[in-house]
């Protein structure tokens, strides 16, 4: 993902781009890709690892940047940029954090006022994969105790970051005093705007170019990315959309950015998400021959995969549960479900036979091979 998003920055004609790495291989493989690398070998609270834990270092770097006078537009690597901001009055970079959202009209945007007799405000939380920090006093004080609080408390970096921007005070702590700015939606998209309301409108599509798109609703990132990049930069023979050097994207023949649904997945498997399930393998050949055989099994050459005979499934990402499920149109077909953190499989047979399956992701067809250890 991070070599699409720097030939996206460099299609934008983007120069002034700086990639914070966190270990040596990720510089080199930015710097190999003509990028400026600046190396921080920060560790997360507790020395996770995940997501969210690493995004929260962002802080601290940030911090960095602000005490030493220097603004900065902060970007996660699954955003893909169509053009320069820099150059362009979508940034108008009047206030202290200038962010974008995760809303997808005026209402969700920017805010409105909640009939209750607290008279609140209601408005999309401000996306922290995305945002403009101006070198203010202001917001060196809200990157300090986001710093802060990534160092001590188990915290996804979004939530303290909208808190932060919100909270007026807080007891012992002096108020940051930050002017904020949302960025509008349409210039700096994000993915549900983008898949769910643009894409649909025909006109709009055809007329207006964002500035940027973050992927940041869907599960599918780099493959969505990949169909961005082919509609607003093309296809080139340096760029490897995930089909080869200078090949258009796998889904370019069912219509590129057109063959995802707004929701999750593709289209076309609609059926697979959908099906119904029903847990272990009642009246199933192959079920019960995975339940005879002990049900443990390799996923793409990767251990620790248990398929028990009431329908729980252990894998190495976490638990998950695996059954019987009926293709329409061909309800004769003998396939399992196999589905786990958030994503939905079909296992069937494979070409080259038994113990061999083939399990299919719903969400993008993607193919791996699953090898069952007879004998448990």
């Amino acid at each position: 993902m991070l070599g699409t998003f720097l030939v996206g920055c460099a299609r934008a004609n983007i120069s002034n781009a700086v990639v914070v790495a966190l270990d040596d291989a990720t510089a080199q493989f930015a710097r190999g890709k003509g990028a400026h690398t600046y190396v921080r070998k920060l560790v997360a609270r507790g020395g996770s690892t995940d997501n969210h834990a690493t995004s929260g270092l962002k802080f601290a770097v940030l911090h960095e940047f602000l005490s030493a006078g220097c603004s900065v537009l902060l970007s996660d690597v699954d955003v893909l940029w169509m053009q320069n901001p820099f150059t362009l009055p979508s940034l108008y970079r009047d206030a202290d954090v200038e962010g974008m959202t995760d809303g997808w009209d005026d209402v969700t945007a920017y805010g409105y006022e909640w009939p209750s007799h607290t008279r609140s405000l209601r408005l999309g939380a401000r996306n922290s994969g995305l945002f403009y920090v101006r070198a203010t006093v202001e917001a060196v004080r809200m990157m300090a105790r986001l710093k802060g609080r990534m160092q001590r408390e188990a915290v996804w970096d979004q939530t303290a970051y909208n808190e932060e921007m919100w909270w007026a005070a807080l007891p012992r702590e002096p108020a940051h005093g930050i002017a904020a700015r949302v960025m509008n939606y349409l210039c700096h998209m994000n993915s549900k705007t983008f898949f769910r309301y643009m894409r649909e409108d025909d006109q709009l599509l055809a007329r207006h170019r964002p500035v940027s798109l973050h992927i940041n609703y869907h599960p599918e990132k780099l493959p969505r990315m990949e169909d961005a990049f082919a509609r607003y930069h093309g296809a080139a023979p340096d760029v490897d959309l995930g089909n080869g050097l200078g090949q258009p994207t796998k889904r370019a023949a069912q219509g590129g950015i057109h063959a995802w649904h707004w929701g999750v997945g593709l289209k076309a498997g609609k059926w697979c998400r959908e099906a119904p399930r029903v847990r272990g393998a009642p009246g199933s050949t192959l079920g019960g021959r995975l339940v005879a055989a002990g049900g443990r099994a390799t996923w793409s050459g990767i251990s620790g995969l248990h398929f028990h005979a009431g329908g729980a499934l252990d894998t190495p990402w976490g638990s998950g549960s695996w059954g019987t499920l009926k293709k329409p149109g061909a309800e004769h077909e003998d396939l399992l479900f196999a589905d786990f953190i958030g994503q939905q499989h079909v296992v069937g047979p494979h070409a080259d036979g038994w113990p061999r399956l083939t399990s299919t992701r719903c969400a993008d067809f993607e193919n791996v091979t699953v090898v069952v250890h007879e004998g448990g």
